[in-house]
């Protein structure tokens, strides 16, 4: 039974890291009028919906609610559905998230709920910091200048239990990381996105990322920290504040994490 739950844990990861695909790596630049906290899509009833190579990993975000400080200062709650294949089947997660922004940096806190298999729940809390912003830039620039590069963290704790609350087990991930190079910004240019063509910049870096260390297995064989560095071309599309389109390349595989819809 053990062995049966460190496998399907370690699957669990790729649903766990789909919430940050779409923010650690979505980076650009914006409009001089376009401030993070003033962004079109973080108000109140806001949706946004994206996939990963097509249906194969799914995530939503809505916003309930938003405190809005300052154009740089706000903070914001928010609903995130995931879900992703996981040992056969699919498996979705739901769960309240609060979005911290602050002094140029921003935090994701949250955590989701979802049905496992043989009549399990799985709990999963996520603790992400960016040095910078999730699905926006952290500066404001032109086409053809370079923004700074820019770095996080996550830590990341599953719980199993079985449906009556009984523990069998909880696995630990600490210090998942990201960094990447100093980021290239392209010329404004048409581009075809999941909701139509937009005018968008490419913003071309390298990334490296650390899988983080993995506690609560038995026998901890192969969980420590685990580096890759990947290309990634972002497209960042100013008139919605967001990244729509990410194209991150890791040796011959090509990953392609899309926003699908803005409401």
């Amino acid at each position: 039974m053990n062995r049966y739950l460190v496998s399907r844990s370690t699957a669990l990861k790729p649903l766990i890291v789909l919430l940050g695909l779409a923010g650690i790596l979505a980076t650009g630049t914006a409009r001089a009028d376009q401030s993070y906290c003033d962004s079109p899509w973080l108000k109140p009833n806001a949706r946004l919906s994206g996939s990963v190579d097509g249906a194969k990993a799914r995530f939503a975000v809505r916003v309930d609610q938003v405190n809005r400080i300052s154009a740089d200062e706000c903070t914001a709650s928010l609903t995130v559905d995931a879900d992703a294949p996981i040992a056969g089947q699919r498996v979705q997660g739901t769960g309240p998230f609060t979005l911290t922004v602050r002094q140029g940096q921003s935090s994701l806190n949250g955590a989701f709920d979802a049905s496992g298999l043989m009549n399990t729940l799985m709990k999963t809390t996520v603790e992400s910091a960016l040095q910078g912003y999730f699905l926006k830039p952290a500066n404001t620039v032109s086409p053809g200048e370079t923004l700074a590069p820019v770095s996080g963290h996550s830590n990341v704790n599953l719980t199993v239990t079985l449906q009556n609350g009984i523990p069998l087990n909880q696995i630990n991930v600490s210090n998942a990381s990201i960094s990447t190079s100093a980021r290239k910004v392209g010329k404004l240019q048409s581009h075809a996105t999941a909701v139509g063509t937009l005018q968008c910049m490419p913003v071309t870096y390298t990334a490296t990322t650390s899988s983080g260390n993995l506690s609560g297995v038995a026998g901890n064989n192969g969980n420590a920290a685990k580096a890759g560095t990947s290309q990634v071309t972002d497209w960042y599309c100013p008139e919605k504040g967001l990244t729509m389109e990410s194209v991150i390349t890791s040796g011959s595989k090509k990953t392609k994490v899309i926003i699908n819809s803005v409401q």
